[in-house]
């Protein structure tokens, strides 16, 4: 059963009533750009064909109880009163706390809620599926209010929820490429004035991606390479009156003011100047339905993680090194904040199926295990849906 249905059912199960409001958010792919959203880079990304539905209905207390159909342990409940205080480390409603403290401090009425929560998603593996669980729900809640927020505030509200929940200072490429992606678009996005634009894929491009089998905390690494940035921007800001982020900074500039930066910031800047380059020429090779220079700057990206950002692993680097061994990827990369989770493999549409299946038999020696691989669809953002799942609005289309 797809999500959408599944959370009804779901929800009428577990609470005795129909839903007041139902949505569904796919998780994202990070296709070029890095750790660059926040610091105010570009990004090319787009919203994954997978989905998480969220059944919301408002309750007449001032408890929040949720149930998940993909995740063990029974139903969530909390008192809204305790909602900024964290659970348990891995906690899937420190979500939910999040969401509800994040309203409530911008000037939001938050009430009682009940939630129901249905995902075709990877948990944990790179796709943000997180992302999916929180704009599903702050949509369908926000519906139940009665309240209307333009996608860039959804996004605050879920990357708020999402620092909460895990303890690290993340950007908003997650939330915003779950609320604007577009099916068949890479969406362009510059973090500086959040200003975006979909790119048409071609057809004959297709992404496939495989789990490395990693999970790991993010909040301390994710952490460190935030404050090396910031430091770096410190630093150039010293002998470039006017620089604000890396963002303003470019390859030249780090050449004459590498005697500036202490060494661990200039590799850490050298890796996010490299990736908004990367953006800028891949677009370019986008509209020329160039996949070979657009899979280069792929693994170009990757090597650049590995040497300068330092966000792979070995289990990762064994999947980039299969896909340049094999002469149907045209380039492959982490995705993602790194230490884990997925890469991305740019293949043609018509071997993408073989290869994904070639590509977990090839791994399971180098991993351990076999690894789950899929070719993944380029699918449309966040929407609200009608009850029987129909499609009722969509994020970008207003």
């Amino acid at each position: 059963m797809r999500p959408a249905p599944l959370a009804i059912e779901l929800f009428h199960s577990t609470f005795g009533r129909m839903p007041g409001a139902l949505a569904s958010a796919p998780g994202r792919l990070e296709i070029l750009g890095n750790h660059t959203d926040y610091n105010e880079g570009l990004v090319l990304s787009c919203a994954a064909g997978f989905r998480t539905a969220a059944a919301v209905g408002l309750a007449e207390d001032d408890v929040v109880e949720a149930v998940s159909a993909n995740l063990p342990g029974g139903r969530r409940r909390f008192a809204l009163e305790d909602a900024a205080a964290r659970g348990p480390a891995g906690e899937w409603s420190n979500y939910l706390r999040g969401l509800a403290a994040a309203l409530s401090e911008h000037g939001v009425r938050v009430p009682g809620f009940r939630v129901a929560v249905a995902s075709e998603l990877p948990l944990a593996a790179g796709m943000s599926s997180s992302a999916a669980l929180e704009i599903s729900v702050l949509l369908a809640l926000v519906d139940c209010l009665g309240l209307d927020f333009p996608p860039e505030q959804l996004a605050r509200f879920g990357q708020e929820a999402e620092s909460r929940a895990v303890g690290a200072r993340t950007g908003l490429l997650d939330q915003l490429s779950s609320l604007c992606g577009r099916a068949g678009h890479l969406l362009q996005t510059e973090f500086r004035g959040l200003e975006q634009r979909h790119c048409p894929l071609p057809a004959e491009f297709a992404f496939v991606v495989a789990d490395s089998g990693v999970k790991h905390d993010l909040a301390a690494e994710y952490n460190e390479r935030r404050a090396s940035c910031e430091r770096a921007v410190e630093m150039l800001a010293l002998v470039e009156p006017g620089l604000r982020s890396l963002r303003d900074a470019d390859r030249s500039m780090l050449e004459r003011h590498a005697g500036v930066l202490e060494p661990l910031a200039l590799k850490r800047a050298w890796h996010v100047v490299g990736e908004n380059a990367r953006v800028r020429e891949a677009v370019v090779r986008l509209r020329s339905g160039d996949a070979p220079g657009f899979g280069r700057l792929l693994s170009e990206s990757h090597r650049s993680s590995q040497r300068y950002f330092e966000n792979s692993c070995p289990e990762l680097d064994a999947l980039v090194e299969l896909a340049e061994a094999d002469p149907r990827c045209f380039g492959a990369r982490l995705s993602g904040g790194g230490f884990g989770g997925v890469t991305v493999h740019l293949v043609e549409q018509g071997v993408a199926a073989a290869y994904a299946a070639e590509l977990a038999e090839r791994a399971e020696p180098a991993l351990g295990k076999r690894p789950w691989t899929t070719v993944c669809p380029v699918g449309d953002g966040a929407r609200l849906e009608d009850l029987q799942g129909r499609l009722a609005f969509n994020v970008d289309q207003e």
